[in-house]
C-alpha cells in the first residue's frame, strides 16, 4: 500500500474483554499505525500502536483548543462518539505524515485491512467506510473540516449538548450525501 494510514481510538474505563485479540488483529496490520489514547495502563507490545496515557479531561482541553471553543461537553466518555468525525482537527498534531486517518471500535477483530482497500479505492474516495466501527478518512484540511458541513446537525450544537447526536455515523453519512461527495461504502 502506498499510502500511509493512522487509526485513531480514544477509549476511557475498563478495557473492554476484547481488547488482547484486537490489538493481535492490529499487530497482524503492520503498515497501518494505531494511536491508542486511554486512561489505563497498557504495556506497550506492537511496533504499530502507540498508546499515550492521557484523561478524559486531557481530551477535552485538546478539543477545545483544537475546535477554537471556550468550552465543550466531553463529561462522558460515550460523548466521544461525537467527536469522532473531527479526530482529524483534534489529532491534527498526531496525523502529520498520513495520508489518511480513521476511527474504529475495539470489539473488532481485524483481517489485513490493506487486502480490501486498495489504492484505487485510497485514490478515489475521501471517506472510505460508513459506519464508526471503521471509517477512513483523506488527512486533509478540507476533508478534516467536513463535519462542519450545513446538515443533518450543526457541530457546535453536537459539542455543547450532553446528548448522543451520532454525528459520527449517521450524521457524516447524511453530511457527505447532502454536498454530494461519495464514499466508498463496499
Amino acid at each position: 500500500m502506498k499510502y500511509k494510514i493512522c487509526i485513531l481510538i480514544c477509549y476511557f474505563g475498563k478495557l473492554p474483554s476484547t481488547f488482547n485479540i484486537w490489538r493481535k488483529s492490529c499487530n497482524n496490520n503492520s503498515d497501518i499505525d494505531f494511536l491508542l489514547f486511554t486512561d489505563q495502563a497498557i504495556e506497550k507490545k506492537e511496533d504499530n500502536l502507540q498508546i499515550y496515557n492521557c484523561s478524559l479531561a486531557d481530551i477535552k482541553e485538546l478539543a477545545k483548543s483544537k475546535l477554537e471553543l471556550e468550552e465543550i461537553e466531553l463529561s462522558s466518555a460515550y460523548k466521544l462518539c461525537d467527536y469522532k468525525a473531527m479526530y482529524g482537527v483534534i489529532f491534527s498534531d498526531y496525523l502529520k505524515g498520513y495520508d489518511f486517518w480513521g476511527i474504529c471500535d475495539m470489539d473488532m477483530i481485524f483481517g489485513k485491512i490493506s487486502d480490501f482497500l486498495s489504492n484505487e479505492i485510497l485514490e478515489k474516495y475521501d471517506k472510505i467506510y460508513q459506519l464508526g466501527h471503521l471509517t477512513l478518512y483523506r488527512n486533509s484540511e478540507e476533508v478534516n473540516n467536513r463535519f462542519k458541513i450545513k446538515g443533518y446537525c450543526n457541530w457546535k450544537e453536537v459539542v455543547a449538548a450532553p446528548t448522543h447526536f451520532r454525528l459520527c455515523e449517521r450524521g457524516m453519512m447524511r453530511k457527505y450525501e447532502l454536498a454530494g461527495i461519495p464514499v466508498y461504502k463496499q
